[in-house]
């Protein structure tokens, strides 16, 4: 049950980063990539090591990965928004 509860808190926190990009800070962008990138890579280690064939634990790697992309695509590819 409380591995439960860390993940529905990382979803939360990565599904955040959508209102983030709404607001358009680069600062803000940045800091929110380390944290999904370290939360990314954690989801990813589960699903290699401990081979987890959760569906709640797959929907928050998947939506931590789109995320991740957005971010980056923002954040890298046009800097110049800011």
């Amino acid at each position: 049950m409380f591995l439960h509860l860390e993940f529905l808190l990382l979803h939360h926190l990565s599904l955040c980063c959508m209102m983030l990009l709404v607001n358009q800070c680069f600062i803000l962008n940045i800091l929110l990539h380390f944290i999904l990138e370290d939360i990314f890579y954690f989801l990813l280690y589960i699903f290699l090591i401990h081979k987890l064939k959760n569906i709640l634990i797959y929907h928050i790697f998947i939506s931590t990965f789109l995320c991740l992309f957005i971010l980056d695509f923002e954040v890298l590819n046009f800097p110049f928004l800011y």
